[in-house]
């Protein structure tokens, strides 16, 4: 398994799922979305999880804020395929000098229970540009290519993102089969 991360120093908004105010949730195309493993909103801090197979995946998001990425979604991966993790959030809590602070864990399990996990990731340190209500992809963004020694089937992505001025965190969990 080759797994990459990558950093973006520069974080780009765009308005394609647009989180309200504390009680209205996740919302596409002007209506409320509930809450799905993959996708949460608790006390007003929302997050998402992405497995995209899309290479092009960084120029459908670094589009204008009025325009929505549609991005697609893996259930089945073949060995020697790869795909792109993105986490996103939306309005997290300012501090008195407007700063937020997210960070990510990521824990990836394997179909031979073998796993790996990594704390404290950068989601976003700092002023963002734009409304809070956006949604913001993290800094944090995983690279996954299938192996021809990796196991064969279902692999577990499990991201906590954390609201660390609101202390909130968010669990999300999104899953692929890896296949020959």
């Amino acid at each position: 398994m080759k797994i990459l991360l990558t950093c973006f120093f520069l974080l780009l908004s765009v308005t394609a799922s647009v989180f309200g105010n504390e009680t209205m949730g996740w919302r596409q195309d002007g209506k409320s979305i509930q809450n799905e493993d993959a996708r949460k909103s608790i006390n007003g801090f929302g997050a998402a999880l992405i497995i995209t197979p899309d290479l092009d995946w960084d120029a459908k998001w670094n589009t204008p804020a009025d325009t929505s990425p549609r991005f697609s979604t893996v259930d089945k991966l073949k060995v020697g395929s790869e795909a792109t993790i993105l986490i996103f959030f939306a309005n997290p809590k300012l501090n008195s000098d407007g700063n937020v602070n997210v960070t990510c864990d990521v824990k990836i399990s394997r179909p031979n229970s073998k796993v790996t996990e990594n704390k404290g990731l950068r989601g976003f340190t700092g002023k963002l540009q734009g409304a809070i209500t956006n949604t913001f992809l993290t800094e944090s963004v995983i690279k996954f290519v299938g192996e021809p020694s990796d196991p064969i089937g279902e692999w577990i992505i499990d991201v906590t993102v954390h609201d660390n001025y609101r202390q909130i965190s968010v669990p999300l969990r999104a899953k692929f089969e890896l296949t020959k």
